[in-house]
């Protein structure tokens, strides 16, 4: 099992902020009637909930 680092920290803050931002371009799509933020929410979801990549080797270590 992996410890928790900076790294872990960091791409759960990212995916909570991600997902903060689909909930708002949700609201502001109006049901979808909004399609511009209907999409901007839909692609901030999937950015949330896509694994991070995995790097060979050491992964921000400091």
């Amino acid at each position: 099992m992996t410890t928790l680092n900076v790294a872990h920290v960091t791409w759960l803050a990212l995916a909570i902020g991600l997902e903060i931002i689909a909930n708002i371009f949700l609201k502001y799509s109006n049901g979808f009637r909004r399609p511009l933020y209907g999409v901007l929410s839909l692609f901030a979801v999937l950015a949330a909930f896509t694994e991070p990549p995995r790097f060979p080797g050491r992964v921000f270590s400091l």
